[in-house]
């Protein structure tokens, strides 16, 4: 097969990781080799001069002529979240529990299973430091989804899957810039920056243990920046809006970088040149410092691409050479990427390798260099230790699976299935000739070995999964989740001090609010404020009439806050509530809701206040309102006190309407009070701590995950609020299915 430099697309991995000459040297060496991946982010196959690409990348090529260049080296998925799945885990993101078989958007709750051990864990076990620094891209939608829960004793980037460049946002969703997952601000450009951090955090290390890093840079992928806040150096591919963020996909580097590219006419090329060169420059930097610091010579640095780059779409900024396909395909442009390694003396220098390996064999590679004994008895799945190939230049027997967005793929040896084609690489690498009828042995052989493995996979799962759930449900926590927190609980705290009020709520461990007033600041700053602590705000409270006259003023309010709610906890009225109100509100709700949620991408509720249970029509006039109002624009927050005291049942009420209710404030009411009021009044002092009231809080909440109600908010009105809090969450916390 002809010999072809490429970078993995989606990302670039530089794994610094030290290599002996032969294997029994390697396993003779006192002491483990440090480990540095460097992971590109949709690098092109044909973008680097290392693989006869046009920009230049004397960084890279000192890895490759120290020691292997890889010409045939695949990642398990052609987009970023499932190859850094395969990365990490050496499976195929098919056998992920979570759903990490496609790119995580913001909104999604895809993450790695804490059952599943990933690489930092594995050689953590074995005495190493590890950090990240970069891009995660792994789940971000809870605290425990972070990398920081996940075996990297250091975390300094970004949780999404790209960011702005100089700015360090997601579009308009905000910032995106952690230091050990909490919120991070400074200047710089992002790949400067991540490598400023490494070389920091190996500067700060005693030498004393081997370490782990992963640069996981984000370049040359497009930056995701803020369409209303564009800074210089930018060049905007495309702009949009998804469920209320509004994005520009832009390309962006520093000027110097720019002009060294001012020969290059199309101006996306051009940027995106530039990019690549400051990444190059970057991993020089980082071997510049590794040389100097005698370092080089035990520590094992391989660089990688998560996946093709966009050489037919967006511009076609990238290129992935002679190669078909780009990013999200499974034609070679997609999924065979640059790779090289490195390992100062101790490997020979200036090899090209072509036979066929995968980021998913990085793990196994790792664990029999530094400890063999242990790493045959370790299940990994799906890769295979590359040291016979790496170490004594041995071909080793394997095939390689994918499946992506209902297209398949199956390389063994020079032969590719590639849905219903069939390709033979080694004369064919553009993947232009079908031959599935000039050999339909091979094509049969090929589809059968596929099918053969998709079902081994999913069986697998399958019981992997049953496994987990048999063993949480033995002691499943009832609400194993942090509850978020109404504003109006520490309302007069709040009249005080914002900054620390929210200090006391995060010592708490509340990171979740459901801010009702903006206490005489901006949202802005009390965005500011929130972010600074690691702490969002779901939801947004504010009066009917502020809904129904200043609609736009609520929708920027509550935009700047981070909200994806704007809620209305009231409907202003005479006692007794009347059907004529209800279709007022109804009206009101439905018109407001509709603007919120095309203009601003925000979710309308309304949260019951006791007096909408007025009977009506065999029902109430809360199921009138439920029925009336239109589920695309109107969900509801049920109160479950002010369910309860008014004659209800909140679990059934629930169970009646489902998805429809999205938020819930937690309460109880003091025993004793009598029920069946419609008043939607009672004494303050009748809040309770949940669990020591009246409120059969387990069938709730049982009621509620049914639902998949979104986000639950403590809403204590009493003046024991500071005790009562710690003792709900303290309930929360004890309740077992």
């Amino acid at each position: 097969m002809k010999t072809i430099i490429r970078l993995f697309g989606c990302g670039l991995i530089l794994a610094i990781f030290s290599m002996f000459s032969n294997e029994s040297t390697a396993r003779e060496k006192p002491g483990n080799p440090n480990i540095i991946i460097i992971y590109a982010d949709d690098l092109g196959y044909g973008d680097l001069s290392t693989y006869g690409g046009t920009i230049p990348s004397p960084g890279i090529q000192r890895i490759a002529d120290a020691g292997i260049m890889f010409t045939d080296f695949y990642v398990s998925a052609p987009v970023c979240t499932p190859s850094r799945y395969g990365l990490l885990t050496s499976r195929y993101p098919q056998r992920s529990l979570h759903n990490l078989t496609g790119a995580l958007m913001p909104g999604d709750e895809g993450h790695i299973d804490k059952t599943t051990k990933i690489l930092p864990q594995y050689l953590k076990d074995f005495g190493y430091s590890t950090a990240l620094f970069g891009k995660w891209h792994l789940g971000n939608s809870k605290p425990e989804y972070l990398p920081c829960y996940y075996g990297f004793d250091k975390f300094v980037g970004h949780t999404h899957g790209c960011i702005d460049f100089f700015t360090h946002v997601y579009g308009s969703l905000g910032h995106d810039w952690y230091e050990d997952c909490q919120p991070l601000y400074e200047g710089g450009y992002a790949t400067d920056l991540i490598t400023k951090h490494a070389i920091d955090y190996l500067s700060s290390l005693d030498g004393q243990s081997p370490y782990f890093v992963y640069m996981s840079y984000n370049a040359p992928h497009y930056g995701k920046s803020d369409p209303a806040n564009l800074p210089a150096n930018t060049v905007v591919l495309q702009e949009g809006e998804r469920q209320g963020v509004n994005y520009a996909n832009t390309l962006q580097a520093p000027e110097n970088y720019i002009e060294r590219f001012a020969g290059v006419e199309d101006i996306y090329r051009r940027y995106y040149s530039a990019m690549v060169s400051n990444l190059d420059d970057n991993i020089a930097k980082l071997l510049d410092y590794l040389e100097k610091s005698n370092q080089l010579d035990n520590t094992i640095v391989w660089f990688i691409s998560d996946n093709g780059g966009y050489s037919e779409t967006n511009f076609k900024h990238a290129s992935n050479g002679v190669l078909k396909g780009q990013k999200a395909s499974l034609n070679e442009g997609g999924i065979r990427i640059p790779s090289a390694l490195c390992w100062g003396k101790n490997i020979k220098p200036g090899q090209v390798i072509s036979q066929p390996a995968a980021n998913i064999d990085v793990l196994p590679t790792f664990l029999e260099l530094i400890k063999p004994e242990r790493a045959e008895k370790v299940n990994l799945a799906d890769g295979v230790s590359l040291v016979p190939l790496i170490l004594g230049n041995k071909s080793i027997d394997r095939d390689l699976f994918w499946k992506y967005r209902g297209n398949k793929a199956y390389r063994q040896g020079d032969w590719k299935l590639l849905d219903d084609k069939l390709f033979n690489l080694s004369d064919d690498i553009s993947e232009e000739n079908d031959l599935s009828k000039v050999r339909p042995d091979i094509y049969k052989e090929l589809n059968e070995k596929w099918e053969k493995k998709e079902k081994e996979i999913e069986q697998t799962r399958q019981k992997t999964q049953e496994k987990v759930t048999c063993a949480e449900g033995k002691n499943k926590q009832l609400f194993p989740e942090m509850p978020g927190m109404v504003s109006y609980t520490y309302r007069n705290s709040f009249s005080k001090s914002i900054a620390l009020t929210l200090d006391t709520l995060q010592e708490l461990g509340i990171k979740d609010m459901e801010f009702s007033n903006l206490f005489g600041e901006t949202a802005l700053a009390i965005r500011k404020m929130l972010d600074e602590r690691g702490m969002f705000c779901s939801s947004f409270g504010v009066s009917y009439n502020d809904l129904v006259t200043k609609t736009e003023e609520v929708g920027n309010n509550a935009k700047a806050l981070g909200a994806k709610y704007v809620r209305v906890a009231s409907i202003p009225h005479n006692q007794p509530f009347t059907l004529e109100l209800a279709q007022k509100a109804v009206e009101d709700f439905n018109k407001t809701g509709k603007l919120l949620k095309e203009k601003f991408g925000l979710t309308f509720c309304y949260h019951n206040h006791g007096f909408e249970f007025y009977p009506y029509n065999g029902g109430t006039l809360f199921d009138y309102m439920v029925e009336q109002t239109n589920p695309d624009y109107v969900s509801f927050e049920i109160d479950i006190l002010w369910t309860f005291l008014p004659g209800q049942d909140p679990a059934a009420l629930i169970n009646k309407y489902g998805d429809r209710f999205k938020l819930m404030h937690l309460k109880d009411l003091k025993k004793g009070v009598e029920r069946g009021s419609l008043s939607g009044k009672t004494d303050k002092e009748n809040d309770v701590a949940l669990g020591s009231g009246q409120l059969d809080i387990p069938a709730i909440l049982k009621a509620a995950k049914k639902a998949g109600i979104k986000h639950y908010y403590i809403e204590d009105e009493s003046s024991s609020y500071s005790k009562q809090v710690p003792e709900t969450i303290r309930y929360l916390n004890s309740l077992k299915y």
